[in-house]
Parts: C-alpha cells; structure tokens; sequence
C-alpha cells in the first residue's frame, strides 16, 4: 500500500513537472514571437520611412531642374489675340545667357533684312509630318521672301543671310544699345529680321512688305 502511495506520489510530480515545461516553452515561444513581430514592425516602419525620404528626394530634384519654357511658337504668336500681325516683337527671342564666343554671335550694326531659315530639326519634323506637301510650303516661302528681297534691295536695303551656325544675332542701334536675340527660342523663325538701325528688330511674316516699308523703314 504505502508503495502503491509512493508511485501515484511520483507520477503527479512528473505530470507537473511535464505541464510546468509546458508552459515555460509556451512562454519561451511567445516571446519569441512578440520579439519577431516588433522587428517585423521596426522593418516595415524602416521602409516607409525609406519610401518617404525617397519620394521628398525626388520632389525636391524634380523641382530644382524644373525650368519654365515659352512654348508659343513664332507661327503662334503671328495670330496671337486672336489678331494677324504683320510682323512680330521680337523680345520674347531675347538672349538671357552671356557668352564671350564671338564665333557664336553675328554682328548687325547697319539697316538691313536679315534672312532666317527654321532650325534642322523643326524642318525635318514638318517634312515626315506633310510628306509631298512640304515641298509647295517651301516653295511659297521662297517666292515671298524674293519678292521681299527684290523690294527692299531697290531701295538700298541690303538682306543677309544669318546661318544658325551662330547661335546669337546682335543689333547694335544708333545709341550703341544693343539687342541680341537667341535663335535656339525661334526653332520655326522662317523669313525676314527687319532692322532700321534705330528701333529694336522684328519679324517680317506677312506675304506683303509694303506696310513694313512704310512703318519699319519709313519707305
């Protein structure tokens, strides 16, 4: 009997000792756990952090490199208002840049025409966009602009070439002041600069030069 007792004794120990290890692997495990889920959290916390910064850093630069750029076109701006203009100001062409290259720069100090042709590229772009149809553009375009020529050459105006070779066209008036325009801001400036020597220069583009004469050259 008194061993029967001693056994029973034993096995209720055992089984305690069993749930107390139980348990204290149960603990084990769940702190564990709750350590693994607050590093997961850190991490998460870390890559929003990161994504955050990331996306203030692109803003930032995206800002700084932002440049405004004046998209009007010359053709835009000879129906600007609504109105037809005959020939257009030419400040928003305005240089803005200083440049001590004066292999860049063409110099214009006397009352002339000066005759400008659209950028290489600008020209390619409406040739794949108007295929056979170019053709007859350039060809108008000739035309009134020799008539032009013919008109302003009878009255002792000469016309220059002005090759985008140079990036710069500076007219220095009577008063030594000066304007100098870039021609990297007319990319599709197509016909003739009209410069008296006295006010700032401007851009011929109607077909018919005799209101400029009068109003440009007092012709």
């Amino acid at each position: 009997m008194h061993l029967a007792n001693m056994i029973i004794s034993d096995t209720r120990i055992i089984q305690k000792l069993t749930q107390l290890s139980s348990l204290i692997a149960l603990s084990i495990i769940l702190i564990l756990s709750s350590c693994q889920s607050n590093k997961n959290s850190k991490s998460n916390k870390q890559i929003n952090t990161t994504d955050s910064i990331e996306n203030v850093k692109t803003g930032f630069v995206q800002e700084s490199e932002f440049v405004e750029i004046d998209t009007l076109s010359v053709q835009d701006r000879k129906l600007e208002g609504g109105k037809f203009h005959s020939h257009i100001k030419l400040d928003f062409a305005l240089a803005n840049t200083q440049t001590k290259d004066t292999s860049q720069i063409k110099l214009v100090n006397t009352i002339c025409a000066i005759s400008v042709i659209p950028d290489t590229s600008w020209i390619n772009k409406m040739q794949d966009e108007m295929g056979d149809d170019w053709n007859e553009v350039v060809s108008d375009n000739q035309y009134y602009e020799q008539l032009a020529i013919d008109t302003l050459e009878k009255l002792d105006i000469p016309t220059f070439f002005a090759s985008r070779d140079k990036r710069f066209i500076n007219f220095v008036k009577a008063d030594k002041s000066n304007f100098m325009i870039d021609l990297t801001k007319m990319k599709d400036a197509w016909g003739l600069i009209l410069f008296n020597g006295v006010d700032n220069p401007v851009l011929r583009s109607n077909t018919d030069i005799d209101s400029e004469l009068k109003e440009i050259y007092n012709k």
